[in-house]
């Protein structure tokens, strides 16, 4: 039986795709998808470390506004006089502080904040509902906003009629020290 060449190369045309055909379908499929997966990875990464100084962000915010809140009760009992226990606006607020949204307590002209301590960590309120989505300190590691966040709250006096306020979070990712400051000049007079 003699083969005729015009069939052998019909066939070998109709026959499918060749292993080096083949190699090369398989090398652009693994490209493409490796460059996929790496931008997949980027954008996880991105989106974490945003959600992550997002998270900082609210956490300094409080700790500024529940500051300016101490200082304007401390102008208001000054200011009236009477019963009031602290003789000047400034008196409780300079120091290096852990400020807790649910001691509101420590918001009165005659109560302290607590004092800063490293080891303490930022949680999530969730009880009572009054309290819920503030930030506060508890001892269960399993409460922690994930990052260990902590925030101190620094007040410094620059003068009889004014102060500086930071308030400063850090916390972790991967092991790394993170940190984020908001800082505000504030003065002995309602804004």
């Amino acid at each position: 039986m003699k083969i005729n060449k015009k069939d052998f190369n019909k066939k070998n045309k109709e026959g499918g795709f060749s292993l080096l055909e083949t190699l090369v379908a398989i090398l652009i499929i693994t490209v493409v998808l490796s460059s996929f997966m790496s931008l997949v990875t980027l954008s996880l990464k991105s989106f974490n470390t945003a959600k992550q100084r997002y998270i900082a962000a609210k956490i300094a915010q409080e700790g500024m506004e529940l500051a300016v809140s101490k200082r304007n009760n401390n102008l208001f009992c000054v200011q009236v006089g009477t019963g009031c226990t602290i003789s000047n606006w400034q008196d409780n607020l300079i120091g290096s502080w852990e400020v807790d949204a649910t001691k509101v307590e420590q918001l009165l002209p005659g109560e302290e904040f607590s004092q800063f301590d490293d080891s303490d960590y930022i949680c999530l309120a969730e009880i009572p509902a009054s309290h819920r989505g503030r930030f506060g300190y508890c001892n269960n590691p399993l409460e922690y906003v994930r990052g260990n966040y902590t925030r101190e709250v620094v007040i410094t006096s620059l003068g009889p009629e004014k102060i500086l306020l930071k308030s400063i979070v850090k916390w972790t990712d991967r092991l790394l020290a993170k940190q984020l400051v908001f800082e505000e000049v504030l003065f002995g007079i309602p804004d």
